[in-house]
C-alpha cells in the first residue's frame, strides 16, 4: 500500500483543473494528460487505493469526481468523446478544434472502441462512491443508454479498438452488473460469450486470438474476475 500510494502521488494533481499530469518512468513531470480515459482510469484505481488508505488519495479522487461532469463530453448518441477539451487562449482552442475536425472519423472509431473501457472505470468508481450525484446526471445517463443500445453493439463489432484490443465483452458485462441490476444477467452472458468466442484460444485457454498484443490481451482477463458467476451457453 505504501508503494501504491507513492506511485499515485508521483502524478501531480492540479486542483484548479481537476486533472493529473503525466510522469515519465525516471520521474520527469510532463504536461497534463488530455486523454479522457487516462484521467478516468487513474481516478478509478485511485478510488480502489483510497478505500484502503483514505487521506489525500481519497481527497483527490473525490475532487476529480466533483468535476467529472465538466470533463465528460459526449456525442449526441451518448458515446464518450475520447479527448479532453484544453484550456488556453482562443487561438489554441481553435487549433484544437481544427485538429478534432480533421480527425473526426478516426476519433469516433477510437471512441467506440474505448466506450466499454470507460464504462468499466465508471463502474469501479460507482462501487466506491455509490451516492455521488454524478451518476444521476443526464450526461452520464446518456452514456449508459448508448452502452445498452443495439447501435453500440453493432458498432463495436470489427472495431480495431474493440474486443481484440479492449475486451469489450468483459467490460460491458461488468458495467451492466453495477449499473443494470439483476435483470441484465442474460445481456451480461451474451457480452461475455461474444468476447470468448472471438478471442479465446481453445488450446491455451488464453484470450489471445485476433490481437496484435497477445501478452496484454491475455493479462486483461483480470477484468472478468470482478463478475459474479455467469452461466454461458456454447453455440453449436
Amino acid at each position: 500500500m505504501d508503494v501504491a500510494e507513492a506511485v499515485f502521488h508521483a502524478h501531480p494533481y492540479d486542483e484548479e483543473r481537476h486533472l493529473w499530469q503525466r510522469v515519465e518512468p525516471d520521474g520527469e513531470i510532463l504536461p497534463f494528460d488530455m486523454t479522457f480515459n487516462h484521467q478516468l482510469w487513474l481516478a478509478a484505481v485511485g478510488a480502489l487505493l483510497a478505500a484502503q488508505v483514505g487521506g489525500s488519495v481519497q481527497q483527490r479522487v473525490v475532487d476529480f469526481m466533483d468535476a467529472l461532469h465538466d470533463h465528460l463530453r459526449i456525442y449526441p448518441s451518448g458515446l464518450v468523446y475520447h479527448a479532453l477539451r484544453p484550456r488556453g487562449d482562443s487561438l489554441q482552442l481553435l487549433k484544437w478544434l481544427i485538429r478534432q475536425y480533421q480527425r473526426a472519423a478516426e476519433n469516433k472509431e477510437r471512441a467506440i472502441g474505448y466506450h466499454a473501457f470507460n464504462m468499466y472505470a465508471f463502474a469501479l468508481l460507482k462501487q466506491q462512491y455509490p451516492a455521488h450525484p454524478f451518476w444521476q446526471s443526464q450526461k452520464f445517463q446518456q452514456t449508459l443508454t448508448y452502452m445498452q443500445s443495439e447501435a453500440y453493439a453493432q458498432a463495436v463489432v470489427g472495431n480495431k479498438y474493440g474486443y481484440s484490443y479492449n475486451p469489450s465483452g468483459f467490460e460491458i458485462a461488468f458495467a451492466l452488473e453495477i449499473f443494470g441490476g439483476a435483470a441484465t444477467r442474460p445481456e451480461q452472458a451474451r457480452w461475455v460469450t461474444i468476447q470468448l468466442e472471438g478471442t479465446l484460444n481453445s488450446q491455451t485457454y488464453l484470450v489471445t486470438e485476433g490481437t496484435q498484443d497477445p501478452e496484454t490481451q491475455a493479462a486483461r482477463l483480470y477484468e472478468a474476475t470482478r463478475l459474479t458467476d455467469l452461466t454461458l451457453q456454447q453455440e453449436d
